[in-house]
């Protein structure tokens, strides 16, 4: 092998890394599955972290006989990121762990008994999540009162990645006091990017009026262009979009090469045109306008483009980013979008 063919492949190994990277991380959105039962106060959240969850562990008190039953006390997710992650738990039982789903859950149900009035209660029983490669996993400790209150999902494409829950703190030493310990769990769903496209948009046209007047005959023409995210749709807060757009454009940088070519064939504006490819994502924090003083020679068609990134995610959400660097052509530019390889 030749020292250009071994850097070649090295390049490639690298891209392949890092687009595997992007690929599998996971990002949080608004959308969660959520139970909330009786009593107590919910925990902090805790995330995967760009991962997801694979399997996880509840933390169950066994029957105690004429005593005070509490069943369910904690639940822990295991993510594919090797992080384990709980939100508040209780102080009684013993930890079993799920089977693995490399795939990835999208659903849960919950075993929830009801509220007892004067008698023991314990409200949460167990968990069960559902695996996105077929099946749902259990635990084997699970406790023995209450009924399943139904299946619940995460948006097609997401997986959970986030947990939080509702305990009710201990009740005191008394006999006659009645422990409960976790009530309800709120379980955060997570969507990874499925496709980067870009391309030009056009901004202003005009045709010229034939008239091979003298070189100097120009006017300026103002044109105002929208800059930043400029529209979403879906599951992300705006801060989330931003961390994903920061992403995209640090692992974009070779994919707009690609793109110049798709979109022209003008070797004299392929540089401009690279620039303002990735100039959408340079102005992403808030959504604003710019004005462009473009110097039009009457007798000659002027065309005037910007770039724009759309990010997809696997859920379908996606957002929109323009940038603020012209292109200018005597001659009609492809607006058709190119995808960046992730």
């Amino acid at each position: 092998m030749s020292m250009v063919q071994g850097l070649c492949l090295l390049i490639c190994l690298i891209h392949s890394a890092r687009s595997l990277a992007v690929r599998d991380r996971y990002f949080n959105t608004h959308n969660s599955v959520v139970y909330y039962g009786y009593w107590g106060n919910w925990g902090s959240w805790e995330y995967c972290d760009e991962g997801y969850a694979t399997s996880f562990s509840q933390k169950v008190e066994g029957n105690q006989g004429g005593g005070d039953d509490t069943a369910l006390n904690g639940i822990c997710l295991h993510c594919n990121n090797d992080k384990t992650i709980c939100s508040t738990v209780g102080p009684w039982g013993s930890w079993v762990r799920s089977e693995q789903c490399d795939a990835g859950f999208t659903g849960a149900d919950f075993k929830v008994e009801s509220n007892q009035g004067g008698g023991d209660d314990t409200a949460a029983n167990g968990l069960e999540l559902v695996c996105a490669s077929g099946g749902s996993l259990f635990t084997s400790n699970m406790g023995s009162w209450g009924s399943w209150e139904g299946y619940k999902y995460c948006s097609s494409g997401q997986r959970i990645c986030g947990i939080q829950t509702r305990v009710e703190p201990g009740q005191g030493g008394d006999d006659d006091e009645d422990d409960t310990t976790l009530n309800g769990v709120d379980l955060r769903c997570c969507g990874k990017i499925s496709s980067v496209n870009v391309g030009l948009v056009s901004i202003f046209s005009r045709p010229g009026d034939d008239n091979p007047g003298p070189e100097g005959e120009k006017y300026l023409k103002q044109i105002t262009s929208s800059t930043g995210l400029i529209s979403n749709s879906g599951y992300y807060s705006s801060s989330t979009i931003f961390d994903i757009a920061r992403l995209v454009q640090s692992m974009s940088t070779a994919g707009y090469s690609g793109a110049v070519g798709y979109v022209t064939s003008h070797s004299s504006l392929a540089e401009l045109v690279k620039i303002a490819m990735m100039s959408p994502l340079n102005k992403r924090y808030s959504s604003s306008s710019t004005t462009f003083s473009v110097p039009v020679n009457v007798y000659v068609d002027v065309y005037a483009y910007v770039g724009e990134t759309m990010v997809t995610m696997s859920d379908g959400s996606w957002f929109k980013f323009r940038g603020s660097e012209m292109v200018k052509s005597s001659e009609p530019l492809s607006t058709s979008s190119w995808t960046i390889p992730f």
